[in-house]
């Protein structure tokens, strides 16, 4: 396993602990790769997430880095591109409550 896949596995863990649902998303200019993402409520600032999220895990902070942000309307996405990530998508999750 990569050191980013491994990565991204440990922090998509580390999200799913701090009570966010991390998953398969593929943002502007990734041509379809996907990486770690996770979804928030609008205004809901990165910074707050970072404390949340790292508060006891400092040692991945660095590994992590900044994410990037897509604005939905009435949230937003905050994604990791260099984080490739194989979990479920968006639309899994959407599917498999039908």
């Amino acid at each position: 396993m990569s050191t980013n896949k491994a990565v991204a596995k440990l922090f998509a863990e580390v999200l799913e602990d701090a009570g966010y649902e991390p998953y398969a998303y593929s943002g502007r200019g990734m041509y379809g790769k996907k990486c770690v993402a996770i979804n928030v409520e609008r205004g809901q600032s990165i910074w707050e997430i970072a404390i949340q999220v790292f508060k006891e895990n400092e040692d991945i902070a660095e590994q992590v880095g900044t994410p990037t942000e897509d604005d939905m309307g009435l949230g937003a996405v905050f994604y990791w591109p260099n984080l490739p990530y194989e979990g479920k998508s968006d639309n899994e999750e959407e599917d498999s409550e039908d």
